[in-house]
């Protein structure tokens, strides 16, 4: 009967066959939100086409913890543990000084069994005055636990990124991540905008679909709000659905920048959308607590 129980995990399991993909704080602050957005670290992780608009030096060190909430009973019998150690963290520098802009990073992840390691090398420049084309290479490592056929498997995944500013108060963007199929679900093509409702508030939102799979499952969007409190503080919450992952849920963070050091701090939480036994066990949820630290110069 344990066999029998296993081997539909092992199938169930296979819509979700690799650990989540990193984000950043800043990122999990608007639960994921940002194709669009001007950002340094995250030409590392979402769309490297920002990057050819800024001139200076960046250094970020970034740490995210990962706990899940009401974990089932079927994990220990199931084999499939969820580690109180599980984490991410990302370390990035970029030289911003030339007209190709470029910089690299190194992500750590280790979540549900699965262990992640990547080094990403990016590059952007701009096209025009207001628009800018990047592409990101992430040499990838992953480690799989035994209930998922264990092994390692080294990918060369690469992400095309394009950003367009037409207006002060309005940016676009566009996302193709990994369109060479080098890890298995984790082909997206995004589209994103970033509208300033006022000089305090501003909209993000993304949508888009997994191309390998069918529209119906596979939509994703991404929804946040960003308000300027005071000074160089600033507040952020939004909402994100990804059926292709099937998760949900809500993040919320915060963020201080000053002329040469930034702190940001988040907070994230997913569940599933469907109830069955994929990334996580039915009414399982993943809570993640996230802080950085950014240098500039």
């Amino acid at each position: 009967m344990r066999f029998v129980s296993l081997f539909l995990v092992i199938f169930s399991f296979h819509a979700a066959a690799q650990i989540r993909p990193y984000q950043t704080t800043r990122l999990l602050s608007t639960a994921g939100a940002g194709v669009a957005s001007m950002l340094v670290s995250e030409s590392a992780v979402l769309n490297p086409a920002p990057l050819a608009f800024f001139s200076n030096t960046f250094v970020s060190y970034q740490n995210t913890s990962v706990d899940l909430k009401s974990p089932s009973t079927n994990r220990t019998s199931d084999g499939r543990d969820f580690s109180d150690s599980s984490r991410h963290e990302g370390y990035f520098i970029f030289d911003n000084a030339s007209a190709l802009k470029g910089g690299f990073s190194y992500q750590y992840q280790r979540e549900n069994g699965f262990v992640r390691k990547r080094g990403t090398v990016t590059m952007a420049s701009q096209i025009a005055e207001n628009m800018s084309f990047g592409v990101l290479y992430k040499y990838t490592q992953d480690k799989n636990p035994s209930w998922q056929n264990g092994g390692h498997k080294v990918s060369h995944p690469v992400t095309l990124g394009f950003s367009w500013i037409p207006m002060n108060q309005l940016i676009l963007g566009l996302v193709w991540d990994d369109p060479g199929k080098a890890i298995k679900n984790e082909s997206r093509v995004l589209g994103g905008v970033q509208y300033s409702l006022s000089e305090k508030l501003v909209f993000l939102g993304d949508a888009g679909v997994d191309p390998t799979k069918t529209y119906k499952d596979s939509q994703i969007w991404r929804a946040a709000i960003q308000f300027n409190a005071f000074a160089d503080f600033f507040i952020r919450g939004g909402r994100f659905q990804d059926k292709a992952q099937n998760l949900e849920g809500t993040g919320w963070g915060a963020s201080w920048t000053g002329p040469k050091l930034g702190i940001d701090f988040a907070m994230k939480n997913a569940r599933q959308i469907r109830k069955e036994i994929s990334y996580l066990y039915p009414d399982e949820r993943i809570n993640e607590f996230s802080f950085s630290l950014n240098v500039q110069f």
